[in-house]
């Protein structure tokens, strides 16, 4: 096992939203060995900051040394692969290497040759969405962290080169991996969602005025962060919850005319119902009533 250093070089496979942005950071500290960008086109266009700090390959065969810690940041269905191609490559180099994942549902078992040539492995998640992700995105970020066969100090040093803090999963969450990166997708993608809804609702009376979503978005957040830690709390307001079904009916009566963003209006209605009912906030019987009406 290697000492980790401030200086210590990181090779990085992938440039997608995550591995591109993660490089120009590395390289920013002058800690980026080299990053494997696949497509010739997208290499030629990777930032200038990375074309002059760090080699670019475009093939794991063209890679004759590895550094101490190798991040892989490329699809789910690619990681086997890679896996293989660099146990094949590079054998027995491969001992005391740190190569880690950062796909959050992703469990260990497609690092396995790598392990098996000696490398210390480990599945690091960024808990961040990365649609228009760049690298300051990185700087505090809490990484999800399934340890495989590392130190736990060695993680945490090298999640500190990346400006990040480790969160170290215990075996049940580790376990239930699906449902971990599950809490990343409800509070990106279902949010965006939400206001992706709130943005078409408004062009449809041509009110689209961000000032006016966005103080209630906001203060939504707000509220829910101050209750998180209560379990029996669910503050929430408004018909649904009310069970006023005059006003609801008037809410899919308004998009008649809209017939995509009213099934969009039943969907949210009745996944929040659910939620509902579940903390008791709202009757039995008058949730069967608004499911009716919401599945009609």
């Amino acid at each position: 096992m290697k000492m980790i250093k401030n200086d210590t070089k990181i090779g990085i496979i992938g440039a997608g939203m995550v591995g591109l942005p993660l490089a120009e950071l590395l390289a920013e500290k002058n800690l980026l060995d080299f990053i494997l960008i696949r497509n010739p086109e997208n290499a030629a266009n990777a930032p200038e900051i990375i074309r002059n700090n760090a080699i670019i390959y475009n093939d794991i065969s063209q890679i004759h040394n590895l550094p101490d810690i190798i991040i892989l940041t490329v699809k789910n269905n690619a990681y086997k692969e890679i896996a293989n191609n660099l146990a094949e490559h590079f054998k027995n180099y491969l001992a005391n290497k740190y190569i880690f994942h950062t796909s959050g549902p992703m469990n260990l078992e497609v690092l396995e040759p790598l392990k098996n040539n000696g490398a210390y492995i480990f599945a690091a998640h960024p808990f961040q969405t990365f649609y228009e992700a760049d690298k300051s995105v990185f700087n505090n970020l809490i990484w999800g962290i399934d340890r495989g066969n590392t130190p736990l100090d060695d993680i945490s040093k090298i999640i500190s080169l990346l400006n990040g803090k480790p969160l170290f999963l215990n075996d049940f969450q580790i376990a239930h991996k699906d449902q971990y990166h599950l809490i990343a997708v409800a509070c990106s993608n279902f949010l965006f969602g939400i206001i992706e809804f709130a943005k078409l609702l408004g062009a449809e009376i041509n009110l689209n005025n961000k000032e006016l979503i966005s103080q209630i978005v906001y203060h939504t957040i707000e509220v829910g962060l101050n209750n998180f830690n209560n379990l029996d709390k669910f503050p929430i307001s408004g018909p649904l919850s009310r069970g006023d079904k005059e006003v609801l009916q008037g809410h899919i009566n308004s998009l008649k005319d809209a017939e995509h963003l009213q099934a969009a209006y039943k969907h949210f209605s009745l996944a929040t119902l659910e939620l509902l009912e579940q903390s008791n906030i709202i009757a039995q019987d008058k949730a069967r009533e608004i499911k009716e009406l919401m599945k009609s």
